[in-house]
């Protein structure tokens, strides 16, 4: 610990966390464009969590590459897995890294010349704990419906261009955010990192998160019209469920009867940013049918997740009511189950630690049926 302000000492002043998504992105392709940009990368450290179905040879031809460079490269291998293990796969790069600023990056973005040196600047600043960073669309070759996913996911992230004025949200991308490790205080490894839920558990009531405008990565995401509509709605549903049972009854009461104005303040909100940032404007007009048509799947969606929550709650209220005066809680069967996960050193022991304590729960707290 250092003295004057208690802070841990970090092995590294950078840590880049790269994982995989469900978008069949190309890890091979960001470690590519991680080693072009031009940079000094002494007490710089890279984490990769690679699939087994998708480690080849050339991506350990890449990670060689950057360890020539300087970089202190760590890969671990995971099981096979889809976009639910996401938020853990960015846990485990995040436990495994020592870096005191951890940038988050998915395979679906390749960095912009100059992120190092932005990401460089912003880790030489204080008073901040979480920041994004920018987005833009690799507009070559992708459909309609691929733009459209993209204004979806990234498009309150887009850079100002020429005038353009910043519109700051309380939101960070998916794809391109970092932490300040040193203001975060956490006790123990997390589980799961999801940025929506650390942007309102680390920052501040009422502040934003800070904005990199430097640093940019380029996002290429290819997807068909019938995928991307699905995929939308059952992300939209799970994070409606998902905030309706961390939600208060006045907040509940109020997204359901008017969840259907979802789709007007998604809308409004990303033509704003688009409008005020003078960038991707044209792009977002070209899209614009599919763009529309996806805010509507994830808006009606979450509207159902609401509901659904809403009435999960009173279900299980009403259960927990007439339970109560027998002395008895409502009863469920089945037991919390661990994913084992292989991973290379250094990372083996904090996966080890996670994969014990999910047997220790395994064990001791079985619930009876």
């Amino acid at each position: 610990m250092t003295g004057a302000d208690s802070r841990p000492e970090f092995a590294h002043r950078l840590s880049v966390l790269v994982t995989p998504t469900k978008s069949g992105g190309s890890l091979n392709r960001v470690l590519g464009s991680l080693a072009r940009d031009p940079y000094d990368f002494q007490g710089v450290e890279l984490v990769v969590v690679v699939p087994e179905d998708r480690h080849d040879r050339h991506l350990d031809t890449q990670a060689d590459r950057l360890r020539t460079l300087g970089l202190s490269v760590t890969v671990l291998s995971v099981a096979s897995g889809g976009a639910a293990d996401v938020p853990a796969w960015r846990a485990m790069a995040f436990g495994a890294a020592r870096g005191m600023v951890r940038i988050f990056l998915e395979d679906n973005a390749t960095v912009e010349k100059g992120w190092w040196q932005a990401w460089d600047a912003m880790a030489a600043r204080s008073g901040w704990t979480i920041a994004t960073g920018t987005v833009v669309a690799d507009e070559s070759g992708l459909s309609r419906a691929a733009i459209g996913v993209f204004f979806c996911e990234y498009g309150l992230f887009v850079p100002k261009n020429g005038h353009g004025s910043p519109l700051p949200l309380k939101r960070v991308a998916g794809n391109h955010w970092a932490v300040h490790c040193g203001r975060l205080g956490l006790a123990a490894p997390e589980p799961e990192i999801d940025e929506h839920v650390w942007t309102h558990r680390f920052v501040a009531q009422g502040q934003k998160p800070e904005r990199n405008d430097q640093a940019v990565v380029r996002c290429r995401r290819e997807i068909g019209g019938g995928e991307a509509i699905v995929e939308r709605a059952r992300q939209g549903f799970r994070f409606g469920r998902d905030e309706c049972r961390r939600a208060r009854v006045l907040r509940r009461l109020k997204m359901v009867h008017g969840g259907h104005a979802i789709v007007v303040v998604q809308f409004v909100r990303l033509a704003g940013v688009v409008a005020f940032r003078r960038s991707h404007r044209r792009l977002l007009v070209r899209s614009l049918p599919w763009t529309l048509a996806l805010l509507k799947a994830w808006s009606f969606a979450e509207w159902a997740g609401w509901c659904y929550g809403s009435f999960e709650s009173l279900f299980h209220a009403n259960l927990k009511n007439r339970a109560e005066p027998d002395g008895e809680g409502p009863k469920r069967s089945g037991t919390f189950q661990g994913r084992i996960v292989k991973a290379h050193e250094p990372a083996a022991a904090f996966l080890a630690g996670i994969h014990e304590s999910r047997l220790h729960v395994d064990r001791h707290f079985r619930i009876p049926s």
